[in-house]
């Protein structure tokens, strides 16, 4: 699971240092401080890994945000060798959670999730985005893992990966000589080229079996003997030299008894072992990645304005788009069950009933109160503004059928716009309401909010105090210029168990609530 990212050179964000993600997280500052640009990262990210494209990163969506391309979404302050870098630190991989994939037919699964468990421990994976006449690509990636440090990198688009263990074990010293294809499928990571087009694991894992056939008898004839010493269920150095000495290789048995982890063939085939396992590790960091970006969705400052009217086009719409133009097709695609949760919903957090009717061909979007139904485009332009915000939250508690470990990832800019304080409160209501209910549905909720609302933030700090939420569930980030005004400063903090706000800085509003 995702807990914690990191953003450099990106816009006015040179260096935003590791961001604890929380349940609710609260973005707040001047104009132009690198709230948005931090927020529209997940949006950036999400829409690069749900489609298909020739390059890691899609620089603009037009359903969702522009950055426009490389060059302009670098930040404009810092050297040419610079690039642009994502960094995430990632739970412990858990066992059930790897799915096996037979391309990896000679990597062991409990292998892998002995070589990134450690007691209150993240697997950390730092991405760097270059660019050149072709477009963006990636030119490094680390991963650091429990016992070691992963540095793949490439001089350009089509250069081999250098790959460095531990900062100074060359692979390529050992025969890893491979590209990477930047093509991707709905995924973030690179993926290997084998060389002559051979699987890599295969590939890489030949190296270190051909290392070990040196010391055996010449009658040997099954490699798989020797391609078994490796399914272990420990990653560890030792693990594997006690493999080798014990196996029923009677001459390779006799020839390594002398060994020990310091035995410089030893650590060739160590290390080769460990490379063949790299291309599962980005499978799995892939996966993680995908499982929080492709859900997280995106809520555009300004929204859509209520029509009298829609034309109907019978479609059924799965989720509410950024702008909430689709909205009034949404509700009319629920079931009749999902429609009593929804109006449930609204009425519990803006005391209405939201509907569609039909007409032929057209349809409306009506409010329902005790003094009768009202055409949204006659109750005021704050419900349009707030009506895709509210059936977002309310559709993110969801359980999907078949559903299991359920992230949900949501972005609003300025969800305060053009409202009254008191429904500003009402909205952060709504955050806390949406993400109990999730943890109910057993859905991990993470919402991002960017906001200038002192009502919304006041709100929040009162329902800590009420024990509605918990302090530890809600994360502040606060967005300052540096003293040049170029690049952005971004500090973290959070709500003490009163409700009011710890190390506020001087400048912002009072965070007492009225």
């Amino acid at each position: 699971m995702l807990n914690a990212i990191r953003i450099e050179n990106l816009r006015s964000i040179q260096d935003s240092k590791f961001i604890d993600l929380k349940s609710l997280n609260i973005l707040v500052g001047a104009n132009s401080s690198g709230k948005s640009t931090f927020l529209r990262s997940f949006p950036l990210l999400s829409q690069s890994i749900n489609k298909s494209l020739r390059g890691p990163v899609s620089w603009f969506d037009v359903a969702s945000v522009d950055f426009g391309d490389y060059v302009t979404a670098k930040n404009k302050f810092v050297s040419e060798k610079e690039t642009i870098r994502f960094s995430f630190k990632l739970d412990q991989v858990r066992r059930n959670r790897i799915r096996v994939n037979f391309r990896y037919r000679y990597i062991n699964y409990y292998n892998l999730y002995n070589l990134t468990k450690e007691e209150n421990s993240n697997i950390g994976v730092t991405i760097s985005l270059n660019n050149d006449v072709k477009g963006t690509y990636m030119d490094r990636v680390i991963l650091e893992l429990k016992s070691f440090v992963i540095d793949m990198s490439v001089d350009s688009r089509n250069s081999p990966v250098k790959i460095l263990i531990n900062g100074k074990i060359d692979m390529t010293n050992y025969g890893v000589k491979n590209k990477w294809s930047f093509t991707t499928n709905h995924g973030l990571m690179p993926t290997f080229i084998g060389k002559d087009n051979e699987d890599f694991q295969v590939q890489t894992l030949n190296l270190a079996v051909n290392k070990l056939i040196q010391f055996c008898d010449k009658r040997l004839k099954k490699q798989v003997r020797i391609e078994s010493l490796f399914n272990l269920l420990d990653s560890s150095k030792e693990s594997l030299l006690k493999s080798i000495k014990n196996t029923e290789i009677i001459s390779l048995q006799r020839k390594t008894a002398d060994w020990d982890i310091y035995n410089e063939t030893f650590q060739e085939v160590y290390y080769l072992w460990i490379t063949s396992q790299i291309p599962l590790l980005l499978w799995i960091i892939d996966e993680e990645l995908k499982g929080f970006y492709s859900g997280c969705s995106y809520i555009a400052p300004s929204r859509a304005e209520a029509s009298r009217y829609y034309r109907n086009q019978e479609l059924q719409v799965k989720d509410v788009d950024a702008y909430g133009r689709n909205l009034q097709e949404f509700i009319a695609s629920l079931t009749d069950k999902q429609y009593e949760s929804y109006s449930s919903f609204t009425q519990e957090i803006l005391g209405i009933s939201i509907g569609v009717a039909n007409t032929t061909g057209h349809q409306s979007i009506y409010l329902q109160n005790k003094n009768g139904k009202f055409n949204l485009a006659d109750v005021g332009f704050g419900y349009s503004q707030i009506l895709p915000i509210i059936t977002k939250l309310w559709y993110i508690t969801q359980k999907r059928p078949y559903e299991e470990d359920a992230k949900r990832c949501v972005v609003i800019e300025q969800p305060e716009l053009h409202l009254h304080p008191a429904m500003q409160a009402k909205i952060a209501d709504a955050f806390i309401k949406a993400i109990k209910k999730g943890k109910e549905n057993n859905i991990d909720i993470k919402l991002f909010i960017e906001t200038h609302s002192q009502s919304l933030i006041n709100r929040i700090g009162r329902r800590i105090s009420e024990n509605f939420i918990g302090k530890d569930e809600i994360g502040l980030i606060i967005f300052e210029k540096d003293k040049e005004g170029k690049n952005s400063i971004i500090t973290q903090t959070c709500y003490k168990d009163n409700g009011q706000i710890k190390n506020w800085p001087y400048g912002f509003f009072d965070p007492i609530d009225l």
